[in-house]
């Protein structure tokens, strides 16, 4: 027979005496309650939406959900990466998340929301993303054949500094307002593009109608030589599954987005306070502002009446601020010089032999080094001998935009001595500075998919809030928000550098002179007109580097061709 377990033993202790009380002061007797029972609560663990886990998650649900690999017996999702459920993109697994995580998004938003009142069938998405594989990967094939050095270093370079000169020509003229022309019309004259022709002046309203129409066909004419080059034979001989990516890319991608929003001025300050508040970020860490502000704010400033009697002051401070302040930047110039050195010393088994000057991409030759930028912007189409990097645009483009030339020139003038004698010597082409610069340069820039992920991140949560429809498009800002707007950008650029140094170039004797310095060098991507010839030229310069015949040949007869040889 089986007996109950025994019972626990209890503790019976006698119950307390009640305290004495009198009349004058009156005490209740502690009354006790039964304590109530706790209830467990399960919470979900909170997941970032900017996570890599999130947007995994995303795209298995979206993409994913239909095949039947996916899930495991019971039904349960599958822990299979993404790169072994969906075809590769590209040749690194985290820039193919970040993509999928894009096109999962808008396939649930614009896809599924009508696509799914139709049919329950997945057949579209799956040759939607079969052929989003298909020209991802020959674009990477293409950009594997680019010289990237130039690309980035030279010709880029070469089309912002030619906006910089016909900005500043335009909008800064010689002469008073009656006899000055107008700043678009002497811009368009000094950096022409046939897509933005005739000017669109409010004078005008036939003008302004023109350009549009002028534009549109531009798009379009653009968009149908890329698919024409892209596209496989089979979805370029279907008309309107080329009109509709037509139509989506050459409206909602150039139109509304690099040709519309991307050019407004203060949508460019914007991005470059993040771009600056991410580096002011790695180079300070993450709290070192914030302690700053709050050291300021807690000690109470130091009296300095009576130290220069005591010999404590050397022109306003104290002579141990100076001493640390000397300190830290001699430790400063210490670490760069150990860098520079460890780092030359250990790529110097690692640099190339050579930097092969017969390269099939577009090259310029050392001698057009000190030409003047091209102002129409249109590639050459015969390459010409490889250039060094110290003779590349980028120096030259960086030294326009500062103004090198008005605000310090002696600074200007011994810069291009030092590159004149270091072009002469080891930065020639081929020298030991110049494949030490190219190793650099594709080392830390070329051959990092990290930068690139986390570009696409960034473009992800920003268009797209907790990986959700987009939010409703931003109003246009009054004169007095984009006047916030750039005047935040110009303080944290400013916040950038430590105060002498920007003291001492910008010949500034207060905050509010400086600000205004830097304002005024903004200030050449303040016309959104003026901006759309520079993204459209980069536009052009970056689709003839990838697809070189659309330079030789019409996209009408590139499709013609290709349907009626292959089709």
């Amino acid at each position: 027979m089986i007996q109950p377990p025994p019972r626990a033993p209890t503790s019976l202790q006698p119950r307390p005496k009640g305290a004495a009380t009198s009349n004058a002061s009156p005490v209740t007797a502690p009354t006790t309650t039964a304590p109530t029972p706790r209830v467990a609560v399960r919470t979900a663990p909170v997941t970032d939406a900017a996570s890599d886990k999130a947007i995994a998650s995303l795209i298995r649900r979206t993409l994913c959900s239909h095949l039947p690999h996916v899930s495991d017996e019971k039904g349960r999702p599958s822990t299979r990466p993404i790169d072994e459920i969906l075809p590769p993109l590209t040749s690194s697994n985290d820039v193919d998340l970040q993509l999928y995580g894009f096109i999962a998004i808008i396939m649930r938003e614009f896809v599924y929301a009508w696509y799914g009142k139709i049919t329950p069938d997945h057949l579209f998405v799956d040759e939607i993303i079969q052929i989003v594989a298909h020209c991802t990967r020959a674009l990477e094939q293409r950009l594997r054949k680019v010289d990237l050095e130039s690309l980035f270093l030279d010709e880029i370079p070469e089309l912002v500094e030619a906006h910089i000169v016909a900005y500043r020509a335009s909008h800064y003229p010689l002469h008073p307002p009656p006899l000055a022309s107008e700043p678009r019309e002497t811009y368009h004259t000094l950096h022409p593009h046939p897509a933005l022709s005739p000017v669109p002046l409010a004078s005008s309203p036939g003008a302004i109608t023109e350009q549009r129409n002028n534009d549109a066909a531009y798009r379009r004419l653009l968009v149908q030589g890329v698919l024409a080059v892209l596209l496989p034979t089979e979805d370029l001989e279907n008309g309107c599954l080329r009109t509709l990516v037509g139509e989506i890319l050459a409206e909602m991608v150039l139109g509304n987005g690099l040709g519309g929003k991307a050019c407004e001025g203060w949508v460019l300050w914007e991005a470059i306070t993040k771009v600056v508040e991410s580096l002011r970020g790695e180079i300070t860490g993450p709290e070192s502002s914030d302690d700053q502000r709050d050291v300021s704010v807690e000690c109470p400033p130091i009296s300095t009446e009576g130290a220069s009697i005591r010999g404590h002051t050397l022109n306003g401070a104290s002579v141990t601020d100076f001493f640390w302040r000397v300190l830290q930047y001699g430790y400063m110039a210490f670490t760069v010089l150990r860098f520079l050195t460890v780092a030359f010393a250990t790529t110097m088994s690692s640099l190339p032999a050579s930097r092969d000057p017969s390269h099939p991409s577009h090259y310029r030759g050392v001698e057009n080094s000190q030409s003047a930028p091209s102002t129409a912007g249109t590639p050459p189409k015969s390459p010409t001998r490889k250039r060094p990097i110290l003779a590349m645009k980028i120096w030259s483009c960086v030294s326009r935009l500062l103004s090198l030339d008005v605000i310090v020139p002696w600074l200007k003038g011994m810069i291009a001595l030092l590159q004149w004698g270091a072009i002469s010597g080891p930065g020639r082409l081929d020298g030991i500075l110049d494949r030490f610069l190219s190793c650099a340069f594709n080392t830390h820039v070329l051959q990092k998919p990290a930068l690139l992920t986390r570009a696409l991140r960034l473009a992800r949560t920003s268009l797209f809030p907790n990986n959700a429809s987009p939010p409703p498009p931003r109003p246009m800002p009054d004169p007095l928000e984009i006047a916030a707007i750039k005047q935040r950008c110009t303080r944290s650029i400013l916040a950038l550098f430590p105060a002498p140094i920007t003291k001492c170039y910008l010949r500034s004797d207060s905050e509010k002179e400086a600000e205004g310095a830097v304002a005024e060098i903004l200030e050449v991507f303040g016309d959104a007109y003026c901006n759309k010839h520079l993204v459209y030229g980069i536009v052009d310069l970056v689709v003839v580097r990838l697809m070189p015949e659309l330079a030789d040949e019409k996209p009408s007869l590139l499709l013609k061709r290709r349907i009626g040889d292959e089709g």
